[in-house]
């Protein structure tokens, strides 16, 4: 539908004749930001900078000095357009008239980056099409302004461009590219399951047995994910949290609900969350036999700086089997229920785009189901995994036997001579 072209366009016009203006665009990847082709955003600019007439151009500007890479420079009016790639940190520590992500839905960082942004701007601005349930559809549920621009807008597209694109593309194509669904754009799930657990009022219960299951990240995510499991009763994940690009000793608050004088590090929201665990109990950790190995910042082990600060974490080596992960997280989802908050719609989430990778040959598409893929929904999903995994070792599973007939239907019988 040309939706990147018209935002382009929007920002050339303002760095053009605007008295005052600084706009950031970005996208996943560098090269789609700028390449020096015109497939790129900035190629684009390229496009309309050529298509200028010489008397509407900036006094003074010259392509060498003006056009750099990931930069537009105004001379006339000192206006500035750069761009930027997708990161946690994404336009941090500038100050923007507007920021423009592309393509949002597939940023892996996109949540963060979202976030970060709005330190930067009054006004974000985020077009993309589908990619499944995650951080972009929970975002467009928020009640953000959404804008939807539908291939019926189109002069030149009608039904049967339509019918003529359902043979050409797969389903997942089609409910992408053209429906605009944002459940049915995904294939291969790992746990189709999570669609039939239950979110509601779930909160911490200081009566019940408290679990914290950790994924650890060296230099990606580490997840964490408490659990609370009532007797006789569904098992409740109570709340979560994950971050990026931290050592261990940052996620320390967190199980202890103390944060440290230089809390400088942590954000308004984290110190949210350190808050709410305050009296919750240190309860039992699970985690990933990862953890047993040296970090890549100190000669220490994950396992062994957190027992310097009185958590223990147990894990299971076999739980590095993958299939008995998914088989004892499958029965867990049947008995789970959910605190719903904002951390816990991110752990649901990452839970809903946990995917095989689908392998293209001999003219077809297949799923591979051996291994998930490793994006951002892999920790939040390996630490209910290790939950799923540890918890069951722990306790033996009533299994209840249903008869289609009534016990005040059955004929009272009685044993004689025995």
């Amino acid at each position: 539908m040309g939706i990147t072209w018209m935002l382009v366009y929007v920002l050339y016009w303002k760095w053009r004749f605007s008295e005052s203006f600084s706009g950031m665009i970005g996208s996943r990847k560098e090269k789609l930001v700028d390449d020096r082709t015109r497939d790129s955003i900035f190629g684009m600019l390229d496009y309309a900078l050529e298509n200028t007439p010489h008397w509407l151009m900036p006094n003074r500007f010259k392509w060498k000095d003006h056009r750099q890479k990931l930069k537009l420079v105004n001379p006339e009016s000192f206006n500035l357009i750069t761009g930027d790639t997708m990161s946690p940190e994404f336009s941090r520590g500038s100050r923007k008239t507007v920021v423009v992500m592309d393509e949002g839905a597939f940023w892996e960082y996109f949540r963060e980056a979202w976030e970060s942004a709005g330190d930067t701007t009054p006004c974000r601005i985020v077009v993309s099409t589908p990619a499944g349930r995650n951080s972009f559809a929970l975002l467009r549920e928020s009640g953000i302004d959404v804008l939807t621009v539908h291939w019926k807008d189109h002069p030149f597209k009608d039904d049967k461009w339509y019918e003529y694109q359902k043979e050409r593309r797969t389903d997942e194509e089609v409910a992408q590219e053209l429906d605009i669904s944002y459940h049915r754009s995904q294939t291969g799930r790992v746990y189709p399951e999570w669609d039939e657990v239950e979110y509601g009022h779930y909160p911490y219960d200081e009566s019940l047995p408290l679990y914290c299951s950790w994924d650890f990240g060296f230099t990606d995510d580490t997840a964490m994910t408490w659990f609370q499991a009532p007797n006789n009763d569904k098992v409740r994940i109570v709340d979560s949290y994950s971050n990026h690009g931290k050592i261990i000793d940052f996620y320390i608050p967190f199980v202890t609900g103390q944060a440290p004088s230089d809390d400088y590090k942590y954000t308004k929201k984290d110190l949210e969350v350190i808050e709410s665990h305050k009296n919750w109990r240190r309860g039992i950790h699970y985690g990933d036999p990862a953890g047993k190995f040296q970090t890549q910042v100190t000669d220490q082990t994950i396992l062994t700086k957190l027992k310097q600060y009185g958590i223990i974490v147990n894990f299971r080596e076999d739980a590095k089997d993958f299939q008995k992960r998914k088989n004892e997280t499958k029965l867990l989802l049947r008995e789970l229920v959910v605190n719903e908050n904002e951390r816990t719609k991110e752990l649901g989430l990452a839970m809903e785009n946990a995917q095989y990778p689908e392998i293209r040959g001999g003219g077809g598409t297949d799923v591979r189901s051996v291994k998930p893929i490793h994006d951002w929904s892999s920790h939040y999903r390996s630490s209910v995994e290790y939950f799923a995994v540890n918890y069951a070792t722990g306790r033996s599973r009533k299994t209840r036997v249903y008869d289609k007939f009534p016990k005040k239907d059955r004929p009272k019988l009685s044993l004689i001579g025995y």
